[in-house]
């Protein structure tokens, strides 16, 4: 699961690196998600209750995430539009940590074809914009897979984003999902035509941000402006949305409580 890599193991592998020893026998419990046993919450005086899906409305899930919102000494979310729906369902103030990257950088190239790799909920997306375009690559974990649709590896992803031209980013919508593919995306060398979404302002300047035929149809006649803008991009995201930097804020978190 990405939420597991991004959320959990990367900024723990951060903190252990500042000094910060993971483990049971502590006082402090960082958790996310919804159901969790109360057993194990007891044990802990201080939680930080980290949130990355807008599941307050949810019927299974949301009485959970309002509880763990409110009783725990931190909130710390992914992206600045789930910080504002949490203000806004739960009257509190979460911290934004955003997802670190977690692909190593690769020159900007370009393949052949499109990209798209992503979780099977989002299948439905990647559906809806498919007419008009030239063929998509598809790569997805879960079980809602097309037949013509890789199943999800971290080698496939890689193979796909060697392979691919451009890499496209359908949104639908969860508006407070994080960039975490735009950037993976930029750190492996690839330019992105994406729907808009919340997370994906900032980097407009650099990828393309809007209407998904039109900026596909750009990129594949723009290659060089496209390869300058990767390589913009890249510097860009190196030391915002390093591990390093991503961890540092968690500490500040960690040490708030």
């Amino acid at each position: 699961m990405a939420s597991t890599r991004y959320r959990v193991v990367l900024p723990a592998m951060a903190l252990n690196n500042l000094g910060v020893e993971i483990t049971l026998d502590c006082d402090t419990l960082i958790f996310g998600k919804d159901k969790v046993d109360p057993a194990l919450l007891a044990k802990y005086p201080k939680r930080i209750y980290d949130v990355c899906d807008d599941n307050f409305d949810c019927a299974l899930r949301g009485e959970e995430y309002r509880k763990h919102v409110a009783e725990s000494q931190a909130v710390t979310c992914n992206s600045d539009a789930m910080r504002f729906v949490i203000h806004r369902k739960c009257n509190r103030v979460a911290t934004v940590i955003p997802d670190p990257f977690e692909h190593e950088e690769w020159e900007p190239g370009w393949g052949e074809g499109l990209l798209w790799f992503g979780h099977s909920v989002n299948v439905k997306d990647l559906v809806r914009v498919l007419p008009g375009l030239p063929p998509v690559k598809a790569i997805t974990s879960g079980t809602n897979r097309l037949d013509s649709f890789i199943e999800w590896t971290p080698q496939a992803v890689d193979e796909g984003l060697k392979s691919c031209a451009v890499v496209i980013l359908p949104t639908g919508r969860a508006v407070t999902k994080s960039a975490n593919r735009l950037i993976e995306s930029v750190r492996a060398g690839r330019f992105v035509v994406a729907e808009p979404l919340p997370a994906y302002e900032e980097f407009s300047e650099w990828m393309w941000v809007g209407d998904l035929r039109e900026g596909v149809k750009w990129a594949l006649e723009n290659k060089d402006e496209c390869l300058r803008r990767i390589k913009a991009c890249q510097a860009y995201i190196r030391d915002k949305y390093s591990p390093d930097r991503i961890g540092e804020m968690w500490l500040k978190v960690l040490k708030s409580v």
